[in-house]
């Protein structure tokens, strides 16, 4: 199997693997029938999920924000120039609302038990889970891009100065 060439392409296929994870990991509580128990516990501590989640999508919300100052130096003009920035913060984005909707869905749970929307919940929880661990190698990864690019940047400033 191939990956996709463009990063357009190639986010929206590791997005669409999360999906399917979860998914599998949704049908196989389903199949050992274990989607009722674990519907009674997501009601029953709905609100410490919804303080999770809801830090979670502070992280998130920060972690953008340190993207945009970056954004506004070299690094963020050598993303543009590599045509990254825009999809770079649309990862962003999706995290952002993603943890959003989770954290709402749980707020919801707390007052509304029993429901579809546990089901919901599930999902959107093991969602949630997956999707902060990728999340954390995306910063992680992007963080050691920058930290490779100031190292480039500067050696390639200083061999234009040694040149005059």
């Amino acid at each position: 199997m191939t990956l996709p060439k463009t990063p357009r392409a190639l986010v929206v296929y590791g997005y669409s693997i999360e999906f399917m994870l979860v998914g599998l990991i949704f049908v196989i509580l389903w199949q050992r029938g274990w989607v009722r128990s674990v519907s009674e516990f997501i009601d029953q501590s709905a609100a410490a999920w919804t303080t999770l989640f809801g830090l979670f999508c502070a992280g998130a919300m920060a972690a953008r924000l340190v993207f945009f100052s970056l954004n506004s130096g070299d690094f963020g003009a050598w993303l543009e120039w590599k045509k990254l920035g825009s999809m770079i913060s649309a990862v962003f984005l999706f995290n952002l609302l993603l943890f959003l909707l989770v954290t709402a869905v749980n707020i919801v749970l707390i007052y509304v038990k029993g429901t579809w929307l546990s089901k919901l919940g599930i999902f959107v929880g093991i969602l949630g889970f997956v999707n902060s661990i990728t999340f954390s190698f995306f910063v992680h990864r992007l963080s050691r891009l920058q930290a490779v690019f100031n190292l480039e940047f500067k050696k390639a400033i200083g061999d234009g100065k040694s040149q005059k």
